[in-house]
């Protein structure tokens, strides 16, 4: 069985592979944030406004979204194009049955400094209510680096259901918080609405270390060919240590944002330009014998595996073209949006949602009451623990009915408010 990790230190490793933390050029992503042999004390208990509740005015809601400032009495909705909000909730469609969707003022959501540590799957809401201070990680008595606050981003073909959100890469196998690729082999094709040998392209990531010594973190190494012809591949390495690099797959070059890119590298993050309305991507299988039959890594088989072996390359020369609607554009994502998990068959199906349950039985959500996140505010000073408390049907057991959403929270104010 896994070690459960704290809330603090999940997020640190998570949030160090992308800033690149430590390691001095030497390839590892440690999650060490500093301190010296003494680290502060941790602080008194700084979460003093507690058991506060925030009541969404979804129910049966045409689609909108609702902003809210969590620091203002009242937990009063604003404007979401004011930027001065903490939490922000849409419901995607119509009637009572949508499901609403949770944002951070933060990335591609919000012009603030929001961000979450991790996601409602990471911690349970027992555990966050022991924290006393978000600034200061409690097992270690360090300060907690603004990078650990993980930002909204894109999601798609490229992400995945691991710590650190990746369909590349699995982390810390070995306990030297670095990564391994999987070699999965990712098509992403320049139209998605008729997708050909001669318009799509198959990329296989190969590793992550690199440059000048061969050991730095950030440098992605890809196996790229058309798939009209995938024996005739180019393998390169991009610097993509410090910042977006943008890669025009029909001539195999980086090329600036401004020019004509289908699919960018920021470490171990990877997306599509969403500017460009044709480009889709999907993800293939992994080689044989990485994961096990839960899909959890077999971390003898990663250690062994070789970006040069028989296997590795002929999944990628065996790939074949999919059919169109497999391709899909990247979509926004957030921390607050976990992938969801299904268990079993309908009518006896059930999706855990993160925060709530659905089950096929009745069509009927329940909240994951239990389960928690902790969030910055949008002006990045003060700090949100959350849980979603209740959903409420009315009439009561009728799915169709008006829903109530209600979520518990307590507030961490600014330094001196």
């Amino acid at each position: 069985m896994a070690m459960k990790l704290s809330p603090f230190v999940a997020a640190l490793g998570a949030a160090c592979l992308l800033a690149a933390c430590g390691g001095g050029g030497g390839g590892g992503d440690d999650s060490s944030s500093g301190g010296g042999d003494n680290p502060p004390p941790v602080s008194a208990d700084k979460f003093t406004s507690k058991d506060n509740k925030l009541v969404l005015p979804l129910a049966g809601a045409e689609a909108a979204e609702h902003c809210f400032d969590l620091n203002k009495p009242g937990n009063e909705a604003v404007a979401c194009t004011s930027g001065a909000w903490d939490l922000k909730v849409s419901m995607p469609a119509a009637g009572g049955r949508g499901q609403p969707l949770f944002w951070t003022n933060s990335g591609d959501s919000g012009p603030g400094k929001g961000g979450a540590l991790g996601g409602p799957f990471d911690s349970s809401w027992a555990d966050l209510k022991k924290i006393e201070d978000a600034t200061i990680d409690p097992e270690s008595g360090q300060a907690v680096p603004d990078r650990a606050f993980l930002t909204d981003g894109v999601s798609g073909a490229f992400t995945g259901t691991n710590a650190i959100g990746t369909a590349a890469f699995e982390y810390n196998l070995t306990g030297d918080n670095k990564l391994h690729p999987n070699f999965r082999v990712f098509q992403i094709t320049l139209d998605k609405a008729a997708p050909t040998a001669d318009n799509t392209y198959a990329l296989q990531v190969l590793g992550y270390y690199g440059g000048p010594g061969g050991a730095t973190s950030g440098y992605v190494t890809v196996r790229l060919a058309g798939m009209g012809n995938l024996t005739q591949y180019q393998s390169q390495e991009i610097n993509a240590s410090a910042a977006w690099q943008y890669l025009d797959l029909s001539t195999g070059n980086t090329v600036p944002e401004t020019g004509n890119w289908h699919v960018a590298f920021n470490r171990y993050n990877i997306k599509l330009n969403p500017a460009n309305a044709g480009v889709g991507a999907l993800a293939g299988d992994a080689p044989a014998g990485l994961y096990d039959a839960n899909g959890d890594p077999v971390v003898s088989a990663f250690t062994a595996a070789r970006p040069d072996s028989t296997s590795v390359l002929a999944l990628f020369t065996g790939a074949t073209l999919s059919p169109a609607n497999a391709y899909k554009a990247d979509s926004k994502g957030s921390p607050l949006q976990p992938a969801s998990k299904s268990e079993g068959t309908y009518p006896n199906l059930t999706v855990d949602y993160g925060w709530y349950g659905y089950t096929a039985t009745t069509h009927l959500l329940a909240a994951k009451d239990d389960r928690g996140v902790l969030i910055r505010s949008g002006e990045g000073d003060s700090y949100m623990r959350f849980r979603l408390e209740s959903i409420v049907y009315d009439p009561v057991g009728d799915y169709n009915g008006k829903q109530t959403w209600t979520i518990e929270y307590d507030l961490q104010p600014a330094s001196g408010s």
